[in-house]
């Protein structure tokens, strides 16, 4: 949970101009077999101790439902990193309320969970590269990606944005069936969700 939650922090400093400098997520104590967790950030002093804390919580909230976290009853830590098609499918309900999915209801979700399929990117490693046409849209549920461009003369690739647990990728391809215009890398270890084009259609 630690990696999902400094991910978290690391969201933050990059989509709010208010929050900046480190950030740690840490384990506070166990208590009655729960563990109490510490977020730790700075933010400019115009943003209230409420409005910050409520930021933090609400990307924390975020990131781990993303990763699968019912944030109910406790789960193990193999529970949690199964491949399990049933864990696969329960990200996607979870995730669904952040992206393009969330217009979709809970029949239409039902049915795309049968073909769902969850992959792990490895750090620096390609998910979709500029000029290519995949036949499916990828939903980040956990970790970092980075979209980038390279100019004509294949100088060193730009930096465009990050890409985050809730973030689709691939579906404007999807809707206009134009090639992707810019490479998606994996900045650090990534877990996303695969859905054919097919079956959203």
């Amino acid at each position: 949970m630690l990696p999902i939650l400094e991910n978290a922090l690391e969201y933050l400093n990059y989509s709010n101009k208010h929050f900046h400098g480190a950030h740690h997520a840490r384990i506070k104590n166990l208590h009655q077999g729960n563990l109490i967790f510490k977020l730790e950030y700075r933010c400019h002093p115009s943003i209230s101790s409420g409005e910050s804390n409520h930021l933090a919580v609400d990307a924390a909230l975020r990131f781990l439902k993303c990763a699968g976290f019912d944030l109910s009853p406790a789960q193990s830590e193999s529970e949690f990193r199964t491949n399990h098609p049933a864990r696969v499918a329960h990200r996607l309900s979870l995730a669904k309320e952040f992206g393009v999915l969330k217009s979709l209801n809970d029949t239409e979700i039902r049915k795309l969970q049968n073909s769902v399929q969850q992959i792990i990117l490895e750090e620096h490693e390609i998910l979709l590269k500029a000029g290519e046409l995949k036949d499916s849209i990828y939903i980040v549920t956990e970790g970092r990606l980075l979209v980038q461009a390279t100019d004509n003369n294949e100088n060193k690739p730009t930096v465009l944005a990050k890409v985050w647990p809730g973030d689709v990728l691939g579906e404007m391809s999807l809707l206009t069936g134009e090639p992707h215009s810019a490479s998606i890398i994996s900045e650090t270890r990534s877990s996303l969700l695969k859905i054919p084009k097919s079956d959203i259609a």
